[in-house]
Formats: C-alpha cells, sequence, structure tokens
C-alpha cells in the first residue's frame, strides 16, 4: 500500500466542504472533489521534478496515472483516504497496463509524490490531528527503463482475481467493476442489484466472502439463462442475501 504525500494539507476538504484545516472535522462520505492547486500556464516545482526524473516522452503518463491516483484515494471514507492500493489494484481500478502502473509508482516515489509511510492516524482520522506530517519517502529508486516497443499489456486479469489485499473500498471497486463487466449490465436496475450486493458483501466480518462471490457470479454467468437473476439467487442461498439490504 502507499499513501499520497500531503494528502490532507493539499488536497483534503472538511464535512463544509472546504480546504480542510488543523481542528477541522472531515466530510465522513468519499469525496466529490479533491483540491488542486492551479499551476495554469506555469510548472511547478514537483512537475520540473517530473519532467527530471521520467523524461518529457513517459512524463505525461506518469502524470495521467497520478491524477487518476488522486480520484481513487479520495473516492473512500473519511478513514481510508488518502490511502492507495498496491499496483494490481490500481491496474485493475484504472484498467492500464500492469508495467505502466508499476513505472508510475517507481518514479512517484522517487519524486515524493507518494510514499511507502502510511501515516500513523490513517484509519480514523475524524479530526485533523495538529500538526499533521506526513513522512516522504526520500529513498532512491531505480527507474527501469522500459522498451517502448514492447507489446501492451494486458490489464489485471478478470478471469481470476485476488480480493486477499488491499483497503475495503477497493475490494467493493474491484468486485463491482468486475461484477458489471461479467454481466454486461448496462441498464440502471442491473447496476443497482450489483451494487446493493456490493455493500452486503462490504458488510460481512468474513474474510473470504468477496471470492465466494466471485464464484458465485462466475457460476451464474456459466449455467444461468438469466445470470443475475441466478447470482442473486445463490447469493441467498450461499450467504443469506436479502434483496432489500
Amino acid at each position: 500500500m502507499y499513501s499520497i504525500a500531503d494528502w490532507i494539507e493539499r488536497y483534503e476538504v472538511n464535512s463544509k466542504g472546504q480546504p480542510a484545516r488543523q481542528g477541522d472535522e472531515l466530510r465522513v462520505k468519499p469525496l466529490e472533489y479533491i483540491r488542486q492547486k492551479v499551476h495554469g500556464r506555469s510548472q511547478g516545482p514537483g512537475y520540473r521534478k517530473l519532467l527530471e526524473v521520467a523524461g518529457k516522452r513517459k512524463a505525461a503518463g506518469v502524470f495521467g496515472i497520478f491524477k487518476k491516483c488522486l480520484e481513487i484515494a479520495g473516492d473512500a471514507k473519511r478513514e481510508d483516504r488518502g490511502v492507495l492500493p498496491d499496483a494490481d489494484e490500481i491496474a485493475f481500478l484504472t484498467s492500464f497496463p500492469l508495467s505502466q502502473v508499476q513505472y508510475a509508482i517507481e518514479v512517484m516515489l522517487k519524486i515524493g509524490w507518494i510514499s511507502q509511510e502510511i501515516p500513523e492516524n490513517a484509519g480514523n482520522p475524524k479530526n485533523i490531528p495538529a500538526p499533521y506530517i506526513t513522512e516522504r519517502n526520500e529513498t532512491e529508486h531505480n527507474i527501469t527503463e522500459h522498451n517502448e516497443t514492447e507489446t501492451e499489456e494486458k490489464p489485471f486479469a478478470e478471469n481470476s482475481p485476488s480480493f486477499s489485499s488491499g483497503s475495503l473500498r477497493a475490494k467493493e471497486q474491484k468486485f463491482e467493476l468486475l461484477a458489471i463487466k461479467l454481466f454486461n449490465a448496462i441498464t440502471r436496475s442491473d447496476r443497482t442489484t450489483i451494487k446493493n450486493i456490493t455493500a452486503f458483501l462490504a458488510s460481512k466480518v468474513r474474510p473470504d466472502i468477496f471470492t465466494t462471490a466471485w464464484e458465485l457470479a462466475q457460476r451464474a454467468k456459466k449455467e444461468g439463462k438469466k445470470p443475475i437473476a441466478m447470482f442473486i439467487s445463490l447469493m441467498k442461498s450461499e450467504l443469506g442475501y436479502k434483496a432489500n439490504v
């Protein structure tokens, strides 16, 4: 796992949707937006460091992945914000090739945009402590040069996903997106059904419940004339799901 450097000072908002300050209570639900300093036509020091480390050809990709990482870090409840899952999870959530995500992580660690140090207060930051300091990882990382002509790598494998690591929010996102793809859930009704089932799974303490539910989903897709209806039925009989929960 990784953390966004200076998350609260740079990107967090309080319960009123205003820039978070020391002593403020943070918004409980996932953020609808994050704060972002506008550099406009100028280039800030962090951006210049990115160009220096990644080079102009690769900097754009790293910059784009970082921006998506900010969205992932903000799309979580208060206790999980500012924290990122591992490279596999990020690759799945963004649908970017894993090699590109791994390279971006190496660069972002080197230039201090993310850290492998998780802040001690991560987990229940109801109020911003004073002072709040995010340790930057200053360790040098070897930036591996990738062959620009290499074949496109497939994103995270959908046929055998792992739900053993990452935050609960990341597991929810992974399961929901996989289920939508598996059942080709286009209608609002089907997507709502999957969202409700995902919320049910997240409410349970059982550690392997997402894996078990995914196996049921695959079975329903393979055997059911109406796959989603069969999935609901299997969820009810095997895991105690109630449609109105």
